[in-house]
């Protein structure tokens, strides 16, 4: 499980609680697969860019067309 603001969630840490690791391996950019479980700001106001691709958990995407579109803009476009 990915980071959560609330803690009453079962699993989970605090987007905070990834911060210094993904700073320590150069981590730039997050991409969210699931639902929004947490504040995408807490990365932005670290310098890590965000980026929703939803689709529902256990799920395979629907249309990888798309979300293969979608991880080539992000790495063409990375800075």
């Amino acid at each position: 499980m990915g980071p959560v603001d609330n803690k009453r969630e079962s699993r989970g840490n605090y987007p905070e609680d990834y911060l210094q690791v993904f700073k320590h391996f150069g981590v730039s950019h997050v991409v969210r697969l699931n639902e929004a479980k947490y504040d995408r700001q807490k990365f932005l106001k670290h310098n890590i860019k965000h980026t929703d691709l939803y689709f529902i958990d256990g799920s395979t995407p629907s249309d990888v067309r798309k979300i293969l579109q979608v991880i080539y803009i992000l790495i063409v476009n990375r800075e």
